[in-house]
C-alpha cells in the first residue's frame, strides 16, 4: 500500500500508473486519484504536447473505460 499514491512502473519507453479506486457506482461521480498526478519535465524535452492514455477498470463493469488527456508544455518566464 502506497498510502493513496499510485504504484508506477516503465515498461520500455511507457509508463504504467495503477491504483485500486474500489467500486465505481453507476451515474455518480468518482475520483480517480486520491492525489493529483505530477508530471516532471526535463529542460531538453523535444516536444510541447503530449498524450495520456487513462484506462479505468472496475469489477461491476464489463470492460474498461478509456480517455484520452492532451499535455501542453508551457514555458515560464
Amino acid at each position: 500500500m502506497n498510502l493513496f499514491y499510485p504504484t508506477v512502473t516503465e515498461e520500455g519507453l511507457v509508463y504504467v500508473i495503477e491504483s485500486n479506486i474500489g467500486d465505481i457506482k453507476h451515474g455518480l461521480s468518482t475520483d480517480s486519484f486520491k492525489e493529483d498526478l505530477r508530471i516532471a519535465v526535463i529542460n531538453d524535452i523535444s516536444t510541447d504536447e503530449f498524450e495520456i492514455e487513462c484506462r479505468i477498470y472496475a469489477k461491476n463493469i464489463k470492460d474498461f473505460i478509456s480517455k484520452n488527456f492532451k499535455v501542453r508544455i508551457e514555458l515560464e518566464n
